[in-house]
């Protein structure tokens, strides 16, 4: 799920809002199928400001750090991160 909400007053034109969920099931984590990592939902969100053909924006995964956990408890998936991305068109 994903929305994408863009900011209508004249001050704050070309601002938008966006964020969204990732919901996974249960999975396995063995090849017979005998364990399965649990399911998580980890949330994501953006801010961006366009102006003419360039786009700026900062992207944060999983935003409220959720610690989860694949590979039969092997390993922690990705903690918090924060990008930040610059783009032009022409």
């Amino acid at each position: 799920m994903w929305f994408d909400y863009r900011l209508g007053s004249p001050e704050l034109r070309g601002w938008s809002v966006d964020g969204g969920a990732r919901y996974v099931g249960k999975v396995p984590a063995t090849v017979d199928n005998s364990q399965f990592n649990p399911a998580y939902t980890v949330f994501d969100a953006t801010i961006r400001y366009e102006h003419g053909s360039c786009t700026f924006a900062l992207n944060a995964s999983n935003l409220f750090n959720k610690t989860y956990i694949a590979g039969a408890g092997q390993f922690f998936e990705q903690s918090r991160t924060l990008q930040v991305k610059v783009s032009a068109r022409w």
